[in-house]
Formats: C-alpha cells, sequence, structure tokens
C-alpha cells in the first residue's frame, strides 16, 4: 500500500491515531499530550470505535496497524510523515522534523523495522495505561467531535 497523505477535508480537528497495546505508541501519546502547549491534536486508540474507523477508513488494518495515522488540517500522514508532523507541534521536539526533507524511500524503512519489532523491543498492553485525567479528556469518543 501507499502510503502518501490522504484527503480528509470532513475532518476538521487534528488527532492522532496510535496503537494504545503498544507501549511505545501509549508512551507517545502520553508525551504528545506532556509537550503539546496548545492541545494541537486530539488523540484516539485504533481499539476505540473512533480509532477503528478512523484506521479502517485510512487502509490500516486496527488489529494489527503498521503506521501511527495522524490527520493534520485535513489530511491524513503516515509513518515518518506523522512523525514529524507530531514534531512540529511539539517545542522539544521540533528539531526531529528538519529529517521531513530526505526523501520517504530512505526514512520509512527505520520506521517500518520498528513498527514491526515494538512488541517484541517495548512491550504490549493488555490495558491502556492513559490514567490520566487530563490526557483522558483529549481522547476521541465519537467521530462527530473532529467534524
Amino acid at each position: 500500500m501507499a502510503w502518501g497523505p490522504k484527503a480528509a477535508p470532513d475532518i476538521r480537528k487534528d488527532v492522532i491515531v496510535f496503537d494504545g497495546d503498544c507501549v511505545l505508541c501509549s508512551r507517545m501519546a502520553a508525551t504528545v499530550h506532556r509537550n503539546d502547549p496548545n492541545h494541537a491534536f486530539r488523540l484516539t486508540d485504533m481499539n476505540a470505535p473512533a480509532g477503528r474507523a478512523l484506521a479502517q477508513r485510512f487502509g490500516v488494518n486496527p488489529d494489527n496497524p503498521e503506521t501511527v495515522i495522524v490527520v493534520r488540517k485535513g489530511r491524513a500522514l503516515f509513518k515518518t510523515d506523522a512523525a514529524f508532523a507530531i514534531a512540529r507541534t511539539l517545542p522539544l521536539w521540533r528539531w526531529f522534523a528538519w529529517l521531513r526533507f530526505a526523501p520517504r524511500w530512505l526514512r520509512d524503512p527505520p520506521y517500518d523495522l520498528i513498527a514491526r519489532n515494538r512488541y517484541n523491543w517495548f512491550g504490549k498492553k493488555t490495558a491502556c495505561a492513559l490514567a490520566d485525567p487530563k490526557l483522558r479528556e483529549r481522547l476521541v469518543g465519537d467521530l462527530d467531535e473532529l467534524a
């Protein structure tokens, strides 16, 4: 599957759709929450109804996702494009976004290696660790919240 950006003009709020079973992905969501001073992103786990619907809409298997999804300014982004979109909004991580100028064919293979091995390297959770009540407020419960 081609993982280039896809139009999503009906999604007006920026959202990160992540693998809630993945320790690394859940930590990323918590990091976004702590370091996103303007609360640019809403968050949803691919196991949640809204996250599952978005994953399926963009061709990502929510039961075995190959990528995080970021919908930003009406465009769905995947893999390193998604990572760089997140980094560009976080003051402490903006430096990382300069790597977006490298061609996708060069930067996505390391992403794929991590994605394939994320459960072995970082672990798999059986319950969501997003216990922070303020973080839970940012979670998307229904797709209508993004319109």
